[in-house]
């Protein structure tokens, strides 16, 4: 099959593909809000949905715009995107604008595409925008004044009007009436004080087309000062860009918005002819193979048939042009549908020249030309063959067109779909392997987020290809290339990017049911008072971080909060910290958690900062304290390290009031350990006397009884001694009686003399002394060392209940994040196997696919060829802001692009605009 090089598909003229690489879309809202939108340019189907072209791109502007209004009070100039492309023939837009203006409660805003740089300076743009916004409001006052319904008469002039002016606007923009130049810059880089510089890492996102970048991570975000006396620089901080919403606007959400724009752009950004006359073609190759359903096996045979095919379509092109030229000369005087019919009996007596498939080629496209025809020229009446002229040879140079590229767009499709569908039965094969119903809901969950990027990326891996304008006709060869490609951009995947907090508070709340559920088996689910605390509290931090933190930055640093806090510290010689706190107290209709958070901010800066300080420095000093707060926003891991790190500090409060009471206990044990010693010396000697006193106390009852004992042997033998010596005394006495008879009487027997005396006892034991009392010694011990009192020591603190609720959410989050890690890698090394196994199948993967050729094939075309602005991608380069409030106050705003990283800096001419200083 011969393979058509884009470099020779026949294109319209130079002025028309300009026209196709233009566009202007016009919105405007009416003082009593009703929106009015017109769109012309890139292709007949722009014009034909001029509404919807418009006011779907109008809330996109507003999301820039009302970012700036509401959090600034500053109006959006314009902002500029450079489109890059592929180098090739055709020509393409290079460079998308928004721009606005506003005139008496109207406000009206134009994008535009120019087919070159420079076309629309946005200083003259802008201009032209106030006074179209001036001409609509007199318009809309005159409808008014002269009591025209406004609501379907009224509306109906003001939107011939928007058409008209747009019109007007997409003529001057093809004029070079918009032209730019370096001196016609009102504002130029060296004319600005940067204030910000936002560093970001981004990827080019083919997940659709056009492609655009998208913002991975924030990966630096300095504020600074500009150069100037203290009061210069303070003057500058009034009228400079604050807050964390517009910063982010600007620095996010504008890289992103362009590729959102030209999307609604490219929808209708084609010719209806060309698809016109594609749908004839398809619908003729399907008769011609006599099948719309084909499989890649068949590929080769296919190739060969679509050649012959293609030379059918070029030659039934060729004599069909023939003819129409010479209808066209013809002069005839028809209504439409008798052009047509004119048309349709020149092919039937055209003979040999065109038969079978080329015959019923050249009927279709005679069908599709009138009505092109009627499109353009809605009347009923006779008209001229060489009126049709412009509108006959335009078709025309289409069917030449799409007869050049058709073989090759066909084999393309083949290729590329089934290449699609292998990968997608590959997917969908891999997530029936993996879910089942025993799968757990974070596992699932997860799986399924990781599944719809992959769906993504394998989408976008196809159209990088597209975008690239590479071509590969050998399957295998392009099973190869996509797995690695694939495998590639798998590696990129970051499935927290993914993950939103509300994805995990579900399945944290799951786990606080299955923890604390009073009766988990129960269809009405009751949580414990633990359970109910802790799911207020997960809720908590989604209102927190979602709502409440942004809206606390915001509204401290919003212009009219800080000029009235330098006008207070200026005049009532106010510290900031005071004036923020009486900001706080007018705060009456914040939330309770709004007033908790933004005093514990207070209360940081409270201990951080230092009256000392210049106030310049002072007011940057919050500026950087409020957007470090906000940090990366509402993301996952965001708000779970805000969990963790609330956790943490309340963990450090509790351990720090836990270190306290050690240091309490330790010193008041110093004190008492010498208490403690007295005490013990005092009760060693209690216990030694009293232990002295019982051995003395035992000694003396053993020796009272013995001498007990003794006394009564004693005075026994003492009674006995005495018994006997009165019996000894009275032998005696009669002895000596006797004997001193017989001295008298020699008669008298004297009986021998009696024994000696009997002893007496000696010895009489002595009686025991008993053993001092005991008390007057424990008196006098207790005197000696009198008892002293320990200092108590005080009761260990007890965690708070907060504090452990949050521990326990800590806990829990951290538990699902670690899981969910590790249920990342367990895919990623599946999915990787997987895409090895793809490309090592090759072929063979795509027996028993088919592919339709139908719309499907149609569709294919309409993004590789048709829609020339899905082969665009916006690169941000510059916007302007404008202060209504401050004449010749101009903010500009840059970006630059290197290695996957984007530059965002931001600034104003304050201090150079004429009077600044």
């Amino acid at each position: 099959m011969a393979r058509a090089e884009k470099s020779k598909i026949q294109t319209p003229s130079t002025v028309e593909a300009i026209r196709m690489a233009s566009a202007s879309v016009l919105g405007s809202t009416t003082s009593q809000g009703f929106p009015l939108g017109s769109a012309i340019g890139s292709g007949s189907m722009m014009q034909q949905n001029s509404d919807s072209v418009a006011l779907n791109i109008t809330p996109l502007i507003f999301l820039i715009r009302d970012g700036v209004l509401n959090s600034e009070g500053l109006e959006l100039l314009s902002v500029e995107w450079d489109l890059d492309h592929v180098p090739g023939p055709d020509v393409l837009p290079e460079q998308l604008i928004i721009s606005g203006g506003q005139s008496e409660g109207v406000g009206s805003h134009v994008c535009v595409l120019s087919w070159e740089k420079g076309v629309v300076d946005p200083f003259k743009i802008d201009d032209h925008m106030k006074r179209l916004a001036k001409k609509i409001s007199d318009i809309e006052q005159a409808i008014v004044e002269n009591d025209v319904s406004y609501d379907t008469d009224g509306l109906t002039v003001l939107r011939r009007f928007n058409d008209r002016l747009n019109n007007v606007i997409y003529v001057q923009m093809m004029d070079r009436q918009f032209q730019g130049s370096w001196d016609s810059l009102i504002l130029k880089p060296e004319h600005v004080d940067n204030e910000a510089i936002i560093k970001l890492s981004y990827i080019d996102d083919f997940t659709m087309l056009p492609p655009g970048p998208k913002i991975v991570k924030r990966l630096s975000h300095e504020l600074l000062l500009p150069t100037g006396s203290e009061e210069e620089i303070i003057e500058h901080f009034r009228h400079r860009i604050l807050t964390p919403t517009a910063i982010h606007t600007l620095a996010q959400k504008v890289p992103e918005i362009g590729r959102a724009i030209l999307s609604e752009v490219n929808t209708y950004a084609y010719s209806a002819e060309e698809v016109d006359i594609a749908r004839v073609a398809i619908e003729s190759l399907s008769d011609f193979i006599g099948t719309s359903v084909v499989t890649v096996d068949a590929l080769q045979d296919l190739r060969t048939k679509a050649s012959d095919f293609v030379n059918h379509l070029v030659n039934a092109v060729d004599v069909f042009s023939e003819l129409v030229e010479a209808h066209i000369t013809s002069g005839k005087q028809l209504t439409l549908d008798e052009h047509k019919e004119t048309l349709l009996e020149d092919i039937r007596l055209s003979g040999h020249r065109l038969e079978g498939i080329e015959k019923n080629l050249a009927n279709g496209l005679a069908e599709e030309i009138v009505e092109s025809a009627k499109r353009e020229m809605p009347i009923i009446g006779k008209i001229r063959a060489w009126q049709l002229k412009s509108i006959f040879r335009y078709f025309l140079a289409y069917c030449k067109r799409i007869s050049q590229y058709f073989a090759e767009e066909l084999s393309q499709y083949i290729v590329v779909t089934a290449a699609r569908k292998v990968f997608l039965a590959a997917m969908q094969e891999f997530r029936s392997e993996n879910t089942d119903e025993k799968t757990d809901e974070m596992s699932a969950m997860l799986f399924e987020k990781f599944y719809g990027e992959l769906f993504l990326q394998l989408n976008a891996v196809f159209d990088r290809k597209a975008f690239e304008g590479s071509r590969e006709s050998d399957f295998a060869v392009l099973m190869q290339i996509i797995a690695k490609d694939m495998s590639e951009a798998f590696k990129d995947i970051d499935i927290w990017s993914l993950i939103k907090f509300s994805d995990i508070a579900k399945i944290t709340r799951a786990e606080i049911v299955l923890t604390h559920a009073e009766n988990p088996e129960s269809e009405e689910i009751v949580l414990s008072d633990w359970g109910q605390k802790l799911e207020a509290l997960l809720t908590k931090f989604e209102t927190l971080v979602a709502d409440v933190i942004p809206d606390i930055a915001d509204t401290l640093l919003s212009k009219p909060l800080i000029r009235r806090i330098i006008l207070k510290i200026r005049n009532e010689d106010a510290t900031l910290v005071q004036e923020l706190m009486a900001i706080l107290d007018d705060q009456k209709e914040k939330p309770e958690e709004w007033i908790e958070e933004a005093w514990m901010w207070i209360e940081t800066l409270n201990s951080q900062f230092d009256d000392e300080t210049p106030l310049s420095k002072q007011l940057m000093d919050f500026q950087r304290f409020v957007h470090n707060k906000v940090g990366e926003g509402v993301t996952a891991r965001a708000i779970a390290g805000k969990v963790e790190h609330e956790a943490n500090v309340r963990e450090q409060a509790y351990q720090a009031e836990v270190d306290a009471w050690q240091a309490e206990c330790d010193r008041i044990e110093e004190i008492n350990k010498p208490i403690r010693e007295h005490n013990a010396r005092r009760a060693e000697l209690l216990s030694d006397t009293r232990a002295r006193y019982s051995a003395e106390k035992k000694t003396y009852q053993e020796q009272l009884e013995k001498y007990e004992k003794d006394k009564s042997a004693y005075d026994k033998a003492y009674e006995e001694y005495r018994w006997k010596l009165a019996q000894h005394q009275d032998v005696k006495r009669k002895y000596e009686e006797l004997l001193e008879l017989s001295k008298t009487d020699p008669t008298t027997e004297v009986p021998p003399p009696p024994p000696p005396p009997p002893k007496e006892p000696t010895e009489l034991p002595r009686k025991p002394v008993e053993p001092p009392p005991l008390e007057p010694r424990l008196r006098a011990i207790e005197e000696d060392y009198p008892l002293k009192q320990e200092q108590p020591l005080p009761e260990k603190p007890e965690p708070s209940e907060e504090m452990l609720l949050y521990v326990d959410l800590r806990d829990l989050l951290n538990e699902k994040l670690l899981k969910m890690d590790s249920h990342q890698d367990k895919m990623e090394s599946l999915f990787a196997e997987r895409l090895d196994k793809l490309a090592a199948e090759g072929t063979s993967a795509t027996k028993g696919i088919n592919i339709s050729i139908g719309e499907e094939f149609l569709e294919f075309m309409m993004n590789s060829v048709m829609r020339g602005l899905g082969r665009l991608l916006p690169r941000p380069t510059r916007a302007y802001l404008r202060d209504p409030k401050v004449p010749g106050l101009i903010y500009l705003v840059t970006y630059e692009i290197e290695d996957c990283e984007l530059t965002v800096t931001i600034g104003n001419n304050y201090l150079k605009m004429d009077g600044g200083n």
